[in-house]
């Protein structure tokens, strides 16, 4: 996510039943994903949602995205780190 510009480029949008990762406003391409990626039948975020804005550094808001009513969770830290 780090980038050598000052400006900031990278957002992630997650939304009840897709995530789209965008950088400078265009939809990301990356080998094996395309963006906005469906989430499979059956799997929705439940809390979360919204959009995550990446600075030149990586560094983003803390938040933690629950999919189906916390049976998963991923955890983004201001780090930018996720897991």
């Amino acid at each position: 996510m780090a980038r050598d510009s000052a400006t900031n480029p990278v957002t992630v949008q997650v939304n009840a039943g897709s995530v789209t990762v965008q950088e400078n406003g265009t939809n990301a391409i990356s080998p094996g994903a395309e963006y906005p990626f469906n989430l499979p039948n059956g799997v929705s975020v439940t809390s979360g949602s919204g959009i995550l804005h990446y600075d030149k550094l990586g560094r983003t808001t803390p938040t933690v995205i629950s999919l189906n009513g916390g049976e998963a969770s991923i955890t983004v830290e201001a780090s930018g780190y996720a897991y």
